[in-house]
């Protein structure tokens, strides 16, 4: 299955205050120049911008085969544009991984007041 999504800078910004990670020392990290870039390990992450696309496979030990891999293709203003592909068998109760991207901002916000959420998504 595949998920491409559009995200606007509000989302990542909720999705920020949701998303737990390893802390910076222990993730790989890829700075991009705006080049599509594709990123498959464990905890691998691609920072473009304010953006940081985050590869998530915490649960992967509970599939019995698999993958995932995520990939940023594109930044345009607060637009960005990223996918990700996964494969999973096996421990069909057991969530084996998710792909979010978070933004970075000198000023946060409170998800009270997010009143709207842009988002586009193609799921296959």
């Amino acid at each position: 299955m595949q998920l491409t999504s559009l995200f606007a800078t509000t989302l990542l910004g909720a999705i920020a205050l949701a998303s737990p990670h390893p802390s910076p020392a222990e993730v790989p990290t890829k700075t991009l120049d705006k080049r599509a870039t594709t990123i498959c390990g464990q905890w691998d992450t691609v920072v473009t911008g304010t953006y940081t696309l985050y590869q998530d496979l915490w649960g992967e030990s509970a599939a019995t085969s698999g993958s995932q891999c995520s990939t940023f293709t594109s930044l345009s203003g607060n637009t960005i544009v990223w996918s990700t592909a996964y494969t999973w068998a096996g421990g069909p109760d057991s969530v084996k991984s998710y792909a979010n991207v978070v933004v970075t901002q000198s000023t946060g916000y409170e998800i009270s007041a997010i009143s709207t959420i842009e988002t586009v998504y193609d799921w296959r």
